[in-house]
């Protein structure tokens, strides 16, 4: 095709201008996350073939990914009679991790291989495919109080007391009965999702959940006696979790990212810090010196010269 159109996989031109450009593809289908995906147009975006085809390099923009935000979609229903701790849940997780990984994953394709002629090489064949395992590390700076590590403790105790090897819960009330305890009852879930620059729900990248989270260990407190030296402690806390990842869950991803609408905060309208002076202050600094200065100021061009 020489006409300088670009085409979709149909055969059909794409136009020129719309809600989309020629640079993309619209409704991919397998080639996306989701049928309904937009991906490049490396067909005719492509750069480094032969030569560049610059009047279509809309088609080769690069992906960048920004930090991903992270959802907790359920918490522990331990925590349920707990005061304080589901929001202080969400808030670790969703608003004060300085630094989450062990979240992304990739597929791998194991094999087996039998041999192919004389000379040792081997013809290999695809066996299971698996996905590589998750394991969600969350560091957060130490609070006061320390709060995270004694959130963590916490969390913990209430599923296995090292003293007893048993939730402390019927401890903490000994008159209430529990149900047995179950993976939902000390588990939480996280949705993972990667928005694009627009933030738009229907722009994401991918979603996914990692369920049946729990923490590991609470690291050690960190308390010790260096002369001269004082810490900004940090925790660094790694979880157990299965991921589930499949076209459904970026689904699930845009339905939540609709609902939170984070694409509509506009940060050039945030409140500011103060609109006023606190009182107490207002009348020091520049405000005494201009009031001051107002009082004892003279305009002479009023007064009258003196008779000669």
């Amino acid at each position: 095709m020489s006409d300088n159109v670009n085409y979709t996989l149909d055969g059909s031109p794409v136009p020129p201008f719309g809600p989309y450009t020629a640079g993309l593809i619209t409704n991919a289908g397998l080639i996306g996350a989701v049928d309904s995906d937009t991906i490049a147009d490396i067909q005719y975006g492509a750069q480094l073939g032969y030569g560049p085809n610059l009047p279509q390099i809309d088609g080769a923009t690069p992906l960048t990914l920004s930090p991903a935000v992270i959802v907790v979609t359920h918490i522990p229903t331990m925590f349920a009679n707990v005061a304080n701790a589901p929001d202080t849940l969400k808030a670790l997780v969703e608003r004060h991790a300085k630094e989450i990984t062990g979240i992304e994953f990739g597929l791998q394709l194991e094999h087996a291989s039998v041999p192919v002629g004389q000379d040792g090489q081997e013809l290999a064949m695809p066996t299971n495919a698996k996905r590589t395992p998750v394991t969600p590390t969350f560091t957060w700076p130490e609070l006061q109080g320390n709060l995270v590590w004694n959130f963590v403790k916490m969390w913990i105790e209430m599923m296995k007391h090292p003293d007893t090897q048993a939730s402390v819960l019927a401890a903490i009330n000994p008159q209430s009965s529990m149900f047995p305890m179950l993976m939902s009852s000390f588990t939480m879930t996280i949705m993972v999702i990667q928005f694009d620059a627009t933030m738009r729900p229907e722009n994401i990248i991918d979603g996914y959940f990692i369920t049946n989270m729990w923490p590991q260990e609470t690291g050690l407190n960190g308390t010790k006696r260096v002369i001269g030296h004082t810490e900004l402690p940090e925790r660094q806390i790694a979880f157990h979790g299965i991921l589930q990842h499949n076209r459904n869950t970026k689904t699930a991803a845009q339905i939540i990212a609709s609902s939170l609408k984070l694409h509509e905060v506009n940060f050039d309208i945030a409140v500011p810090v103060a609109v006023a002076v606190e009182p107490g202050i207002d009348n020091m600094g520049l405000q005494a010196a201009a009031d001051q200065q107002r009082a004892d100021f003279v305009n002479y061009d009023t007064i009258p010269a003196a008779p000669v």
